[in-house]
This record gives structure tokens, sequence and C-alpha cells, in this order.
């Protein structure tokens, strides 16, 4: 009887062990960073975060870091981006990944913390903390207060004793109502880049800190100018902190590779009765988002946005697909339609090439280059000088007779 009672406890006890959230943490900072401050922090983290009952953490820090030098041997800073999130967090068996960056400035240190969710790289919560972080019970309250505002904890009632009803009872008993926050989405109604997303932003803080997704499927070189702020509907410019994950500016941007970019743009912080805004990166054909509706997302200050990054790179792999195989197409159908121009520009201009004043192509300065024209253009083929003339451009004319598909004829100047 004893073994039937202890092996049903094991059962409970494994079934509620596994209804918690695995939740691997990885602490990161600059070289400046004390290693001591970034275990003792990840620590604490793991620390409070499993003190909520939902939830089991674990360092993973280490671990991070040496699997990102093992694979990508330029990475050195130690920031992953939420695509990597996702592979790192399959391979330790968590659910969410919490990532706490420390990054010193002046006698401080900016701790800005995000919790990620494995299954679809999609950022759950952000928040951040300024400390000097001095000593152990300093980085104690710190870690707390970033796990309080990562998983919101709700108060459970406590049940009082059965009263009489009475008039002085029922006054005692009257409580203030619990607010309870919109999980609807706060809205975009115009942005001049489809896909370039507001994800989230954080006003629970010191500082409204957005958080966004750039969706790509090519290498691109992206940054946001220090010259962007946030305007709120009062008229209030909110200038950039600061900006992590891209460059600052057109001449300095950041090299980033085809998928999910994350970045985060830290602007001063927002009234708590704020509920429109515009982000503007502040320079020409610069990012914009406008007519931003806010509403409160889980608790008060904290404002997030549908994620369709990885919904929008889909669509722009399927298109960038069929778009190949139509200019596969194309070219098989003027492979079989077309004859060769060879021109043999030896001048230090490029020149316009035209039969009767069809558009040919453009033969570039000091090259060889080979042109297509359909079957159908005979006639006066005309080069005209583009560019590095004073008045008039130079022009030589020839005469081209009807081809065969696939033939080829030169011309030179």
């Amino acid at each position: 009887m004893r073994k039937i009672f202890l092996l049903i406890a094991l059962f409970f006890a494994t079934l509620c062990a596994s209804a918690q959230t695995k939740v691997a943490v990885y602490v990161n900072g600059a070289s400046e960073v004390d290693g001591t401050v970034k275990q003792i922090l990840g620590n604490e983290l793991v620390t409070a975060i499993s003190a909520n009952q939902k939830f089991t953490a674990v360092d993973r820090s280490a671990d991070f870091l040496n699997i990102l030098k093992q694979e990508q041997s330029e990475q050195v800073s130690g920031n992953i981006d939420d695509s990597q999130v996702q592979q790192l967090g399959q391979k330790f068996g968590a659910q969410q990944v919490c990532i706490a960056n420390i990054t010193p400035y002046q006698n401080k240190f900016y701790i800005q913390a995000r919790m990620v969710d494995v299954d679809n790289a999609s950022v759950l919560a952000t928040c951040r903390e300024i400390s000097a972080l001095q000593d152990l019970d300093e980085m104690v309250a710190v870690s707390e207060k970033l796990t309080q505002k990562l998983i919101p904890v709700k108060a459970e009632p406590i049940e009082e004793p059965q009263k009489k009803v009475s008039e002085e009872i029922q006054e005692e008993q009257i409580q203030e109502a619990e607010i309870t926050y919109t999980k609807d989405y706060s809205t975009v109604g115009k942005q001049n880049d489809t896909y370039c997303d507001l994800i989230s932003i954080d006003n629970t803080g010191a500082y409204a800190v957005a958080t966004f997704k750039f969706v790509n499927t090519k290498e691109s070189t992206l940054s946001f100018s220090t010259k962007g702020y946030l305007l709120d509907n009062t008229g209030i410019k909110h200038p950039v902190v600061r900006v992590e994950g891209v460059g600052t500016s057109s001449s300095s941007p950041a090299k980033k590779a085809a998928g999910i970019t994350t970045f985060i743009v830290t602007f001063t912080k927002l009234a708590d009765d704020v509920v429109n805004i515009g982000i503007t990166e502040g320079v020409e054909n610069g990012w914009k988002w406008e007519q931003i509706t806010l509403k409160p997302y889980g608790m008060a200050n904290y404002y997030q946005f549908e994620d369709k990054s990885v919904t929008k790179l889909q669509e722009l792999k399927t298109k960038e697909s069929s778009e190949k195989l139509a200019q596969g197409i194309q070219d098989i159908v003027d492979l079989f339609t077309s004859f060769n121009i060879i021109v043999v520009n030896s001048k230090s201009d490029p020149y316009m090439i035209e039969i009767e004043g069809k558009k040919i192509g453009v033969a570039p300065a000091n090259k060889v280059t080979t042109l297509q024209a359909p079957v159908t253009s005979y006639g006066q083929l005309k080069a005209t000088q583009m560019s590095g003339y004073l008045l008039f451009p130079t022009t030589y004319k020839y005469t081209v007779y009807k081809q065969k598909i696939g033939s080829s004829i030169t011309i030179r100047f």
C-alpha cells in the first residue's frame, strides 16, 4: 500500500513539474562588465523566475556564448537575434529564453531584458532597470524588479471568515475593482516600409523602449538615426536615447544577414495618459510609423503589436521564387526569339543603343557588351552618347538587316 501512495505522489509531482514553463537565462554584457556581475545577475534571475510556481529556470549564459563562438567565428559581441534564440532555446529544451544585456554608462549600468518565446521567436515582454550594481543586495533587487516586469504576478485573493451581513460589514467588503488590461494589440495606421514593423513599446520603466523587426531575403545594411523621435498626441517630441541592434546613421550602418532582424530604440518616457503616437527616423527617406494607437497589453504602460514577421518572411521568399521563375521563363523566350548585338564601346562614356527608335539597351564605357534584340527589330541602329558631351551627344548610325534567331552582329565605335 505504501508503494502505491509513493507512486501516486511521484505521478502528481511529475505532472506539476511538466506543467511548468522552462526558461533558459542568458546574461550578456560589454567586455568592461565584470564577469562576476554577469554570473550573479544570471543566478538571481534564475532564482526570481523560479520563485513563480509556473516557471522553472536555469542560467545558460556560458553555454549560449560557447555555441555562438563555435557556430559563428565572427561573433564576438555575444548579442543574439531572435532567430538564434529559437535555435539555441530548442537546443537546450527551453520554451522561453530570458535575455539580459548589461550596458555600462558613466558610473551606472543599463540592464535591458526581454522574454522570447522559442516556438515563434516572438517577444513576450521587455523591460529595463538602471542601477550601479554596487553590492549583492542591489543585484538581487534589480533581478526581482526585472522578473516582476517580465512575468507579472497576479496576487491570489485571501479568503476571510464569513461574517454576518450588515451595512457596516458590507462597507468593509467593498474593494476597488481590479484593473484588467486589454489583450487587443496596439495598431499602426500607416508605415512607409512594409517589412519593418513595430513589435512592442515598453513604457513601464524610466524610458519608452520600442522593439522593431525588419524582414528581408538578402543581406542588408541597417541603421536607425539618432535624429529620430517619438511624437505623442499632446505634441511633445521624445528624442532617441540609444539604438541597439543596428547602426545609428547611413554612414555607419550594421550589416545584417537575410532573415528577421530585431532592433531596439529607446526614447524618453511617455506620460501615462498618452494614447496616440507617431515614430520617425527624422531623416529624408527614413522609416516612419504613423497613426499608432496604444492599448495596454497585460500591464499598464506596456503595448504589444501583432508580430507578422515570420509570415512576411515566407511571403517574401515565395515572391522571390515566383519572380525568379518568371525571369527564367522570359530568358528562355528571349533565347528563341532574339538575336545578339555585340557592342564594342572604346569610348570613355556610355552609349544608348536603339533600333528604329526602340531602346535595346546601354553599352557601358570601355567595355564589350552583348545585348539582345527581338528578331522583329531591323533597320537603322543608333548609338547615342549619354554623358560627357558639352552641347550635343555624339551619335553613330548603322543599318541592321533582318536577322535569324540566335544569330549575332557586332558594332564598334
